[in-house]
């Protein structure tokens, strides 16, 4: 289990490595590797949870969470743009506190990590199932459920949350 647990990280580092240092040659494949090596022996005793990227179903989910992810933060980056080009500067900050489905740490900490790195929200804390995020901006929905109309306010977890449960859970 112990080897298996090495080659998931060293698949992990070798793909992150190939990532920063395309265009790839000779030199950069051996060096990848040896570094890859080195940092998944060093890093093996500490981490808690078992990585497995070398499972096809958990590959076939980043591959869907991949473009998801992209198309969020797309979005996201136009609709903070209109904020900070706009005259008034609409910003209406807000914490909302979002309840998720997800029960592994490294499931929490994906959709934790998504929302961080999309833009004009921030994943201030992790409570058990609860998520606090800082918004730039209230949604709308979450504005209407506080005067009466039923609104949903997981919008910002939604869109990650299935694809995150079948690559961590």
């Amino acid at each position: 289990m112990r080897i298996y647990r090495f080659l998931n990280l060293f698949v992990v580092g070798l793909v992150i490595w190939f990532c920063l240092t395309f265009p790839l040659g000779l030199a950069e494949l051996i060096t990848g590797a040896v570094v890859s090596c080195v940092a998944s022996l060093l890093v093996l005793p500490i981490i808690p949870w078992k990585i497995d990227v070398l499972n096809p179903r958990r590959l076939a989910g980043l591959l869907l969470y991949l473009p998801v992810f992209i198309w969020e933060l797309i979005k996201a980056n136009f609709k903070i743009a209109y904020v900070v080009l706009h005259p008034r500067l609409p910003v209406n900050p807000a914490i909302l506190k979002v309840k998720t489905s997800l029960k592994s740490k490294f499931s929490r900490t994906m959709l934790a990590n998504s929302i961080t790195l999309t833009p004009g929200t921030l994943t201030v804390e992790i409570d058990d199932d609860h998520l606090f995020i800082h918004l730039v901006e209230e949604p709308e929905n979450l504005a209407q459920s506080r005067t009466g109309n039923k609104g949903k306010d997981n919008t910002i977890v939604e869109p990650f949350e299935k694809y995150i449960k079948k690559i961590g859970e």
